[in-house]
């Protein structure tokens, strides 16, 4: 597969039961979505914009990589 510099895409969406978010990586495939269904747009963007901002850490057990 050839290096993208398209970036990740998160995204929201209207569904059958109210609005989601989806994460896409640069190929296209989805890689993450929100099971959750909200009432709104504002509050799916709201849960992106809290993902964003959430803080990454490393859950590898120790002595692993």
């Amino acid at each position: 597969m050839k290096n993208s510099k398209r970036p990740y895409l998160i995204m929201a969406y209207k569904g059958k039961n109210g609005w989601f978010w989806r994460l896409k990586a640069p190929n296209g495939i989805v890689v993450g979505d929100g099971s959750q269904a909200y009432a709104t747009k504002g509050s799916a963007v709201r849960a992106i914009r809290n993902l964003i901002a959430s803080e990454i850490i490393d859950v590898t057990p120790e002595g692993k990589s």
